[in-house]
């Protein structure tokens, strides 16, 4: 009787078996996909000449719109300007940067809060914060991202997002996929921008305010002498300025310097 229950229930085991190996398949491919994808993200990031070049890959990779690197804390920084890179459109950079956006907007200012990731969509948006996301929006920008907060020892704080236009339900179901994965590459980015900072820094001397000043006026053609009249100084002290500026930027000329400066985000674009 043992052996016969035996035998009517070994291809019932088996046939379960076999429901639970089907049912796991997809989930291990799924998993599989997803190391595929990260370790191909990894390595993009790795092999990158700069930081816009990772990004770029990153948003082709994950098939997302835009993605963005921004230090928004540095306290050892050689240069008094933000360091950011972004696949955003031009025009939106120059807006944000212009617009000093960094003091107001709801992604900065979450992650100046907290260490751990976020979905776009738990922030709260009101005030001007809620004006300057749908100023991005008439850019192009989508309102849903999710970013990652970066530390350096306690001392500097960087931000990695990704921005994207897809509908809600379709964003959450990318996220929930790759969120443990985007950790990692965050950090690999993080790495590959403060090489790229020491590199264009490098033995830089910082530009006074008044440097400053005086290139991102020249930035806008601006001449010597309209210059001197703008910041009253002379024209010879203005000279003095865009000299001593380009000398500390190592530039050959003021064209070279104004766009050098720009690159640095030590001015904004125009």
């Amino acid at each position: 009787m043992i052996v016969l229950c035996s035998l009517f229930l070994f291809p019932f085991c088996f046939m379960c078996r076999l429901k639970m190996d089907e049912l796991s398949a997809p989930s291990l491919a799924m998993e599989r996909t997803q190391a595929t994808v990260q370790k191909k993200a990894l390595e993009a990031v790795k092999n990158a000449s700069d930081v816009i070049s990772a990004l770029r890959a990153l948003c082709t990779i994950y098939q997302v719109e835009y993605a963005t690197y921004h230090v928004i804390q540095n306290t050892v920084s050689m240069v008094d300007s933000p360091f950011v890179r972004s696949t955003y459109p031009a025009g939106w950079v120059g807006h944000y940067l212009t617009k000093n956006y960094v003091s107001i907007d709801p992604v900065v200012l979450k992650a100046m809060e907290s260490n751990q990731p976020f979905s776009w969509s738990d922030l709260e948006r009101t005030g001007a914060g809620r004006d300057m996301l749908r100023d991005a929006k008439a850019f192009g920008v989508g309102e849903l991202g999710y970013s990652i907060p970066l530390t350096d020892d306690g001392k500097g704080r960087a931000l990695f997002s990704f921005n994207t236009c897809a509908p809600p339900s379709a964003w959450a179901a990318v996220v929930a996929i790759h969120a443990s994965a985007w950790c990692d590459i965050a950090v690999a980015v993080h790495k590959l921008a403060k090489a790229e900072q020491n590199a264009c820094v490098g033995d830089m001397r910082p530009l006074a305010h008044r440097e400053r000043e005086c290139l991102a006026l020249a930035a806008q053609g601006k001449s010597h002498k309209e210059i001197s009249l703008i910041l009253s100084i002379s024209d010879y002290t203005a000279r003095g300025h865009l000299t001593s500026a380009r000398l500390k930027l190592k530039c050959r000329n003021t064209v070279h310097a104004v766009a050098k400066a720009t690159k640095l985000r030590i001015i904004d674009p125009v």
